[in-house]
Parts: structure tokens; C-alpha cells; sequence
């Protein structure tokens, strides 16, 4: 992380949402509590420490303390393998809170995956936002904005980030597999008169389903060093650390069950675009499968039970068609 102070004029972003956010800075108009989401979480951490080297630059232009060692800079992650942002942790942030600033007259507290806080935590934090101190400033970046309290909503201004284009693949590994679904998936495109060659497409499904698991912690292991190295995590407890590995990880497992819901959408609209209509039907209910996989994987099912019950099915659902 940089310790010299960005300049307003240099948003991390060239975006509506970041300049309308920095312009308000420079105004001296800017909301106490804001949130910041996107679907690329990266992009609105930076933004974050961006406004904080603003918000916390000292006032005669001299050299700026580094944030992670800035004592009126204030975080709070989820904690532990469930990602939770406790009522404990909550209430140490909300007694810094109302400290005075340590140096200048200014402090920012970021709520990391803000989503994650539990009702408790989320009620304890409600109370600060009706009442928050002077010369703080309040940021919430989540990528899943609408899990957040309505009340807590209602009272920060929400910048939704732009996503920057398609995200890329996490590892050309990723892609490698997603190339073999695709390669699945048109297994059950049949000449005229030729038969489904089901042996071998539960082969070639098994097969996706056993490579899935290991590739996905072996990528979040290489990603999880390679994130460990930046300034901006030094100083994590143990407990932080492990919230933030598992974030990656879902964050990987998210993109790869994305990407087969675009692959396949693909995959059957080009049928229909050459004009064979019977694709409709099976990409209608295959996409309901995905909606079944999602709700599963919110309620921490394994993936790998997930991703074979979704290629069984869709196994079904093509292979009638």
C-alpha cells in the first residue's frame, strides 16, 4: 500500500460512481456512512483506502503515516472459518469510534465484507450509524449489498462500482476446466439418427466432478500467497486470515459456478440462434438447476455434492432433449 497520500483529482477508478464520491471529498460534502460495492471487491478496496489516504493526508502537506500503521485508520473483517463479523468485535470498533482522532481531527473506520456481520453484530452497528461521532467517516464495502439491514441501507450513500469488464479467470487452470464442460456440453449435440454415448459423457462427468475440488484449493492456495504478500494484510490475526483464505476460496468457487451458467446459457443459444427451438425448453430448466445450486451453496453444502447433483441433472435434461 502506498503511504504517500492519493491526490482527489486521481480516483483509483476512472468511474462516475468514484468521481462523484472524490468530488464530494473535495467539497467537504461527503457523507459520513457510505458503502461501496461491486462485484469486484478489489476495486472497491481500493477505492476505500484511496478515500482513507485522502480523508487522513495531513493538513500542512507533510509525509503521510502508511494505513496500515495510521492510528485513526480503523478495519474490521470477518473473522474465522464462517466468515462472521461478531458482536464482539463490533463493539471494539464502535469504542474506537467514539475516541477522538489520534492525530489531525479526521478518522475512517472500513467494514470489510460487511454483509458478513450476524443480527447482533448488525443491531450493535445500527446504533452508531443513527448517531455517528464527528469527523468520521463510516465505510462498507460488500459485494452482496441487499444482505445488509435495510435500515443500515437507509442510512449510508451507496456507490455501486463499476465492474470493470468481465473478470477474468482467477487461473488459466479454471478455464482449462470450464473448457472440458464446454467440451461436455456439446457431446449432446447428435447427427441425425446417432445415439447419446451416455457411458462416455457420466465418464467425462465424473471426471469434471473429481478435478473440481482439488483444483479449486490449489488455486486458492497459490492465490493466498500471493495475497498474504501485500502490505495492506500485514498485522491480520490468525482469525482474520482464515476469514480471508475462505472468502477467496468462495470468491473462486462463485466465479467458476458463474461461469458455467454463462457457458452454458451459450451453449444453448447458439442452437436456437440456427434455429433448432428445441433447446428452449432444457435451458429453461437447466438454469433452474443453477438457481437450486446457488440457493444450496449459500446454505454451505458441499460444492463438489453441489456441482455432481447440477451434471447429473443436466446429464438428464440434454440427453432427453
Amino acid at each position: 500500500m502506498p503511504s504517500a497520500p492519493s491526490s482527489i483529482n486521481n480516483p483509483p477508478a476512472d468511474s462516475r460512481p468514484v468521481r462523484v464520491l472524490f468530488q464530494a471529498l473535495e467539497r467537504d460534502r461527503l457523507a459520513q456512512s457510505l458503502i461501496l460495492s461491486g462485484e469486484r471487491t478489489e476495486e472497491a478496496e481500493q477505492c476505500a483506502q484511496r478515500l482513507a489516504e485522502t480523508i487522513l493526508a495531513p493538513a500542512d502537506g507533510g509525509p503521510s503515516l502508511p494505513l496500515h500503521n495510521h492510528p485513526d485508520f480503523l478495519t474490521l473483517r470477518p473473522a474465522g472459518k464462517m466468515r462472521q463479523i461478531s458482536a464482539d468485535s463490533m463493539r471494539g470498533l464502535v469504542r474506537l469510534l467514539n475516541h477522538s482522532p489520534k492525530m489531525g481531527n479526521r478518522k475512517i473506520a472500513v467494514v470489510y465484507d460487511a454483509d458478513r456481520m450476524n443480527a447482533a453484530s448488525a443491531n450493535i452497528f445500527l446504533k452508531t450509524l443513527e448517531e455517528p461521532s464527528d469527523g468520521t467517516t463510516i465505510v462498507l464495502l460488500t459485494a452482496r449489498p441487499h444482505f445488509l439491514l435495510p435500515t443500515i441501507r437507509s442510512r449510508c450513500l451507496h456507490f455501486r462500482l463499476g465492474s470493470g469488464g468481465e473478470a477474468q479467470a482467477p487461473d488459466p487452470a479454471l478455464d482449462a476446466w470450464l473448457e472440458d464442460y464446454r467440451a461436455w456440453l456439446d457431446g449432446f449435440v447428435l447427427a441425425e439418427g446417432e445415439k447419446l454415448p451416455v457411458a462416455g459423457q457420466i465418464m467425462r462427468l465424473y471426471g469434471l466432478v473429481a478435478r473440481f475440488q482439488p483444483l479449486v484449493k490449489q488455486v486458492t492456495s497459490d492465490a493466498w500467497k500471493r495475497e498474504k504478500e501485500s502490505p495492506a494484510r500485514q498485522g491480520l490475526s490468525e482469525e482474520e486470515e482464515i476469514a480471508m483464505e475462505e472468502g477467496l476460496r468462495v470468491g473462486i468457487r462463485d466465479w467458476v459456478f458463474a461461469s458455467i451458467e454463462k457457458t452454458t446459457r451459450n451453449f444453448a443459444r447458439r442452437r436456437i440462434a440456427e434455429g433448432d427451438s428445441g433447446w428452449a425448453a432444457p435451458l429453461a430448466a437447466s438454469v433452474g438447476r443453477l438457481e437450486e445450486v446457488n440457493r444450496l451453496l449459500r446454505l454451505n453444502v458441499r460444492e463438489q455434492l453441489v456441482l455432481e447433483g447440477f451434471l447429473l441433472a443436466s446429464l438428464r435434461i440434454w440427453g432427453r432433449r
